[in-house]
């Protein structure tokens, strides 16, 4: 079993044993019972839960008090029983750390401490499982004089029932040892027992407040990270006081001075703070770099640990139980160091902690500090159990001037801030004498006075992996406190709770602090972090940073995409260069690998491809700052000029606010009302752009709006936002704003309007070449800058604006133009051949119908597909040549251009030719048909281009590997790029190849037989045509095959279309027909599948089964299914049993059974049909397929379901 599985298995057994504990102390599920119904040897349990009862019922009502105190018991348990088990496996000669957990055959099944104990104290033998509970409570003692959360008075340290004890530490013995011996054990136990109440949180889809934090964002930092991260901070700032230390021999440091460049500091005056530390991951690591100070120092390796604790390590965490495993994770660290440790005092404290409002205590500050906004500083720090380490009380313990009053200089102000804290810790420990509570209550208090002092002290090193939380997420509480405390006019850190943490460990360290983090990159690009990268690039020195790149790899199976890095204080007007790290292009399996082999490169001066060393000013130069390190400074330098925003207008399109009731696939609304010129027509729908797929030049307008009235119904709602409209209907570029594989421009014809999501560029005065800037953006060129500008999934409309543009020469811009306006024109064709486009014309089996009406269908397939390979091999090497041309405007040298192409997906139409020997070049320019326009500038582009000749041998496999690829359905632009060669060889091959592709021909006849069922419905009196026999007419099967031999199919084409669909078709017809439809037209993940053919169904006994088209389907057409059709299916079900009657055998045995389940299945139907009809059902061919079908799948008539349970409920509630 998995280790997360164990850890929930543990979890859940030792809830279980509280629950018992509970209940037989009389705290039942439902109410409490009077202590004197309590049995006798439950009253001491009793006696102990109570007061922590009484605790959480002064916030909560008593079911929620008992869950409560039923999680804190269960989760200290936990800990304490899984420390105990860790620390029976450390190596210690000393008797303190002797088994207490393990459990072994040669110790009877006790543990080692087990059989001491009851070999001293013999009464405990015949005690449940020979004094098991009794035992531990002597261990929680011994072991509560070391540290507090085994002792006495430590308010959750209550065991469970002894049974329920004994199946806790069974659960935990099975536990792989190898597990336990890990620094990481218990961080991880953390991460997985919290695993369910996380799938929850995200699952509801909430905002996220304060409390619910680490639910949503918190990433354990793998150890390999942390060391990382301390080495470089910790352990370079050591280095730096201390350049002979040889921690450079124990550690991978990058940057370590040749000489002292640091005054030397005494190691205990040193200390390192992690703001959110939760389980306390980065405190074994600085505490190794630590112990290694003091040894070299010269201190004794026993008095170490307790130094440390009390001098070095600081840390602050909004969650009291990970702070809790962050103190057992040091312990243990310290009983390794010395076995008789006892943790007095540690400076790692939860928030979890209340203070009473500010007039409860307003007297005991009277005559103090009149010019401090004392109340203001005191309810921040109330505010710290919901905001932590974010609170910044230093900050505001200014005294307010008065008119003509001088300001205080910084050392009068340090010293009127530590009089404040002072005062403050003093109100603390007053307020905790006058106000004697629980031992809970007052120990929380005490706390408060700790994180106070932490936070108004400055530290040398801050290191952290904090939330990654967006803004967008924040809750109401949440995104007040963040704007309020992190949103500046001039210097904004309230993006992300990741930034606001950044600022927070860059206003704690001193005057020649580090900072080490690591977090989300996007940071590193995005415009709305560009505060927080000039505020690092004008204040700190970038010493060490790591570009990773999305990685699950390194970080347990969670994809993250983060930066690492180092930054200083005091080191910003220095001459050194910042050192990069770039990682990105590595798959995740060898990232980790890589950077720590690059950083023992660096420590020992070697060369490394992947470092960058560059002065962090040459960072100003591309307008946001965004942290593009890799490229040169010549190629930096284009960005100092021109931007496309000079050119183009760069515009986010409409926010409809409810896209189903808006948005229709443009095949579900009535075709005479979609606009063609909407200043003429003023139609109710208008084509509608909304990103989709990737896809160049030309496509995926399959959507239109609702813009009736000039978009007044959307006006209307408070939620929509209808951005720049004065660019509606206007011809331009549009591109998805997000994608793995990056955008993808393609043309915006005239009359349309586009999406959020969609965002589109449009001409400005001064260039009117379309065609060239939309080469531009889809040339590799442009995608190396965007994608360095932003290298997120999500392109920005700022990425687009800050594109360099250099104005062409009058040849280059026609060359290049003729060529996009090609594509264009190529994918625009090959639209008119899929039924799910507005220009589709004709199936790929009905192509040169009239010149092959004697021809098989096979071969149909075939031409329609050499076709198909042939204009995309056009593309392809269109788009060569646009890359090569762009490269020559932009006069690129050979080492930057070298770089673009390093990094982008290469141009396949560059790639050699192959021929085989006794072939030439020449042979295979006939293979493509440029327009006459472009032929010449493809003849010179194909004449440079290597061409190899191969001998039949290896011809072979090379067409054997073309061949293997093409039937799995891969691309003539994939097939080239495995095989290494221009599509030219590949389509030559193909050309004279019979393998069709698999897939992608499937598909070809799925769309085929929906057009043909299409067309039959249309054609049909009322749009319904029965799929099941013995309905009164003929079947759908039935009218198909009168089609197809209407489109000249013999029986072979017929079986060769039967082969395709992978069934019969009358078969394909009855189960797969409806799936498949709903499939094809599936476009957009967060829109509803639209089938505009319904397969109606009384379900699995096949009492009747239809089809029906929107475009005829109306309440009567609903009702007629029930008097005519459901009736003649009947009639003919009824005769069939009757012409049964009289026979006797298995077989018709079976079948009468089937019939009388079919009728009694279209007696059902028909209820159904009367239920919705009586509910006032009345569709309407403009509310879409997904409010018409709804009621029909909630009675479950649909053969195959067509929205999710969400869209279901939206549909069925929808008041429009």
């Amino acid at each position: 079993m998995k280790l997360e599985d164990q850890v929930l298995q543990i979890k859940n057994t030792i809830k279980t044993a509280y629950e018992e504990t509970l209940s037989r102390s009389g705290l039942l599920k439902s109410k409490k019972m009077p202590a004197d119904a309590v049995p006798k040897e439950s009253l001491s349990d009793r006696n102990k839960l109570e007061p922590l009862m009484q605790v959480f019922l002064g916030e909560m009502e008593y079911q929620t008090a008992r869950s409560k105190l039923i999680e804190e018991l269960t989760f200290t348990l936990f800990n304490q029983i899984a420390a105990l088990k860790v620390i029976d496996l450390k190596e210690s000669n000393s008797s303190f750390i002797i088994e207490r957990i393990i459990q072994r055959p040669e110790n009877a099944g006790l543990s080692f401490a087990h059989l001491k104990y009851i070999s001293e104290h013999p009464e405990k033998r015949d005690e449940e499982f020979k004094g098991l509970r009794s035992f531990l409570s002597s261990e929680f003692e011994k072991t509560g004089k070391r540290i507090n959360l085994y002792s006495a008075e430590y308010p959750f340290n209550i065991m469970p029932e002894t049974s329920g004890l004994k199946k806790v530490i069974d659960e935990f013995n099975k536990i792989d040892e190898k597990e336990l011996k890990s620094d990481d054990f218990l961080g991880f136990c953390y991460e997985y027992y919290n695993r369910d109440e996380k799938r929850l949180f995200k699952d509801s889809g909430a905002k996220i407040e304060f409390d619910k934090v680490s639910l949503s964002s918190q990433i354990y930092t793998p150890s390999w990270v942390v060391e990382f991260i301390l080495n470089n901070s910790l352990g370079k700032l050591w280095m730096e006081m201390h350049p002979e230390s040889h921690m450079k021999n124990r550690r991978n440091i990058a940057n370590i001075p040749d000489k002292q460049t640091r005054a030397i500091k005494p190691v205990e005056e040193l200390k390192f703070i992690d703001l959110c530390c939760g389980s306390g991951n980065f405190f074994h690591t600085a505490f190794d770099i630590f112990f290694e100070m003091y040894t070299e120092a010269g201190y004794k390796e026993k008095e170490i640990p307790e130094k440390i604790l009390s001098n070095n390590l600081y840390g602050i965490d909004l969650d009291d139980r990970a702070i809790q495993i962050a103190h057992l994770g040091l312990f243990i660290k310290a009983l390794e160091k010395n076995p008789d440790f006892s943790m007095e005092r540690i400076n790692i404290v939860s928030t979890d902690f209340h203070l009473p409002e500010f007039e409860e205590v307003k007297r005991l500050f009277e005559g103090s500090f009149p010019l401090i906004k004392l109340p203001e500083i005191w309810e921040d720090i109330r505010q710290a159990e919901k905001f932590g380490s974010l609170i910044d009380i230093k900050s505001k313990i200014i005294p307010e001037r008065k008119e003509g009053q001088r300001s205080l200089n910084p050392e009068e102000e340090h010293e009127t801030q530590k009089e404040v804290i002072k005062k403050i810790k003093t109100v603390f420990q007053k307020n905790i004498r006058d106000n004697s509570r629980s031992s809970f209550i007052n120990r929380k208090a005490a706390e408060s006075m700790t994180f106070v002092d932490i936070l108004t002290q400055k530290y040398d090193v801050a290191a952290s992996n904090p939330p990654y939380t967006d803004g967008a997420n924040y809750g109401i509480e949440l995104k007040k406190f963040v704007e309020k405390n992190y949103k500046k006019r001039n210097c904004s850190f309230n993006t992300n709770l990741y930034a606001c943490f950044f600022k927070r460990n860059c206003d704690i360290i001193n005057e020649a602090g580090k900072v080490g983090m690591i977090h989300p990159l996007t940071f590193m690009f995005i415009k709305t972090f560009e505060d927080m990268r000039k505020y690092i690039i004008n204040n700190l020195h970038i010493n060490l940073f790591v570009h990773m790149g999305l990685d699950r790899h390194s970080f347990n199976g969670v994809l993250v995409d983060p930066a690492i890095y180092i930054l200083e204080n005091g080191d910003k007007l220095s001459n050194k260069n910042s050192t990069f790290i770039r990682l990105i292009h590595y798959l995740e399996r060898d990232k980790k690998s890589k950077c720590l082999q690059i950083i023992h490169d660096i420590s020992q001066d070697k060369e490394n491809s992947d470092v960058y060393r560059i002065d962090q000013e040459k960072l100003k130069v591309i307008s946001g700052w965004p942290f593009i390190y890799w490229i040169s400074d010549s190629f930096r330098e284009k960005f100092t000029s021109n931007y496309l925003n000079d050119v183009v207008d760069v515009r986010v399109g409409c926010t409809t606010s409810n896209n189903i009731r808006f948005l229709r696939y443009w095949w579900e609304v009535d075709q005479n009302k979609i606009s063609y010129n909407y200043l003429e027509d003023s139609k109710k729908w208008i084509p509608y752009a909304k990103g989709g797929p990737f896809n160049k030049w030309y496509g995926n307008l399959w959507l239109v709006v609702n813009w009736e009235n000039n978009g007044t119904e959307i006006h209307s709602i408070k939620e929509s936002v209808v951005r720049n409209e004065d660019y509606y209907l206007r011809e331009g570029l549009t591109y998805s704003s997000s994608g793995s594989k990056g955008a993808t421009y393609r043309l915006l014809p005239k009359n349309h309007i586009f999406d959020s999501m969609a965002a589109s560029l449009f001409l400005k005065e001064g260039f009117d070449n379309i065609y060239y800037i939309q080469s531009l953006l889809n040339s590799q060129f442009a995608n190396f800058i965007i994608d360095g500008l932003n290298p997120t999934a999500a392109t920005q409309v700022g990425d687009n604006k800050r594109v360099p543009f250099v104005y062409p020469s009058k040849v280059l811009e026609k060359v290049i133009s003729q060529l996009s306006f090609e594509n264009v024109s190529i994918k625009k064709h090959l639209c008119e051949f899929s039924i799910i486009e507005r220009n589709y014309k004709s199936s790929p089996f009905s192509v040169d119908k009239d010149k092959n009406c004697e021809q098989n269908k096979t071969e149909a397939l075939k031409v329609y597909l050499k076709y198909e390979n042939k204009l995309y091999t056009q593309i392809l090497l269109n788009e060569s040549i646009i890359d090569e041309k762009i490269f020559e405007v932009y006069q690129l040298t050979e080492s930057d251009k070298q770089i673009v192409l390093e990094k982008e997906r290469i141009s396949v139409g560059s790639l050699s030719i192959i021929v085989q020997e006794g072939n030439t070049f020449e042979f295979l320019k006939k293979e493509i048909s440029p327009s006459k326009e472009t032929a010449e500038i493809i003849n010179e582009y194909l004449k440079k281009l290597e061409c190899k000749k191969l001998d039949s041998n290896a011809w072979q496999s090379l067409v054997k590997q073309v061949e293997e690829l093409y039937k799995m359905s891969k691309s003539i632009e994939d097939i080239s790029l495995s095989c290494q060669v221009n599509p030219l060889t590949v389509l030559h091959i193909l050309n004279n190849s019979s393998v069709i592709p698999e897939k992608k021909s499937q598909r070809i006849a799925q769309e085929f037989v929906l057009d043909q069922v299409r067309t039959i419905l249309k054609a049909d009196d009322d749009g319904i045509v029965p799929v099941s026999q013995m309905s009164g007419e003929k079947t759908v099967y039935e009218r198909l095959l009168d089609k197809l031999d209407e489109e000249h199919f013999s029986q072979k084409d017929i079986q060769f279309l039967e082969l395709l669909l992978g069934k019969r078709l009358d078969k394909y017809l009855e189960t797969e027909f409806f799936k498949d439809e709903c499939d094809i037209l599936n476009k957009f993940m967060y829109l509803p599948m639209t089938p505009f053919i319904w397969h109606l169904s009384s379900g699995e006994a096949g009492g009747i089964d239809l089809y029906t088209i929107i475009y005829n389907w109306s309440r009567d057409k609903l009702l007629k299914i029930k008097s005519v059709y459901a009736q003649k299916r009947k009639t003919g079900l009824e005769n069939r049993l009757a012409q049964l009657s009289d026979g006797s055998s298995i077989k018709i045995d079976e079948e009468k059974e089937i019939i009388q389940k079919q009728l009694m299945e279209i007696d059902e139907f028909c209820k159904k049909i009367d239920k919705i009809a009586s509910s006032g059902y009345s569709p309407v061919l403009d509310n879409g397929v997904g409010k018409n079908i709804a009621p029909l799948q909630k009675e479950k008539m649909l053969k195959t379901n067509v929205l999710t349970e969400k869209e279901l409920e939206i549909f069925l509630n929808a008041d429009w």
